[in-house]
């Protein structure tokens, strides 16, 4: 079977970012969606009602600026996923976040067992979907967040 649906519960995203004065590191769970190896697609919904900081003041800025009440949640779709190596595959497709779609290529490292551990790195510049990064009293947030996704995928 080539068709995997990821497992909200073991399938995060952490987010990276960097401040003029520390950096800035975002994670949230419950990730949902599908991998089809036969069919080479796929579809990631990421909710961000749920992400966190440790920060109080950085995560309701976060939700603010995201409109996270308007867009819960950001969407990429995989439309071409090519094998490279035994566990390696590049991918291309579209990220859909705040109603603004953008192309993204990426690479994904594919572990199979019984089930599928799908991890991968890329690095973004928000203001691709027109958010702008926030300046909080003395702090200025930078445009560059590096994303690390981390997902489970069992047959469906």
């Amino acid at each position: 079977m080539a068709r995997y649906e990821f497992v909200p519960g073991e399938s995060t995203i952490a987010l990276d970012a960097s401040s003029s004065v520390h950096p800035i590191h975002t994670s949230t769970a419950g990730l949902t969606g599908f991998l089809d190896l036969d069919r080479q697609e796929g579809e990631l919904h990421v909710p961000l009602g749920e992400l966190r900081s440790g920060n109080p003041l950085i995560d309701r800025e976060t939700r603010r600026r995201l409109d996270t009440k308007r867009h819960p949640e950001i969407t990429a779709v995989v439309s071409t996923l090519t094998k490279t190596d035994e566990h390696t595959y590049a991918t291309a497709g579209t990220i859909e976040a705040m109603g603004e779609t953008v192309e993204a290529e990426g690479v994904l490292t594919i572990t199979p067992d019984d089930s599928l551990r799908i991890t991968g790195t890329r690095s973004f510049d928000v203001r691709d979907w027109g958010l702008q990064p926030p300046k909080l009293l003395m702090v200025k947030v930078h445009p560059d967040v590096t994303a690390h996704i981390s997902l489970l995928a069992r047959p469906s």
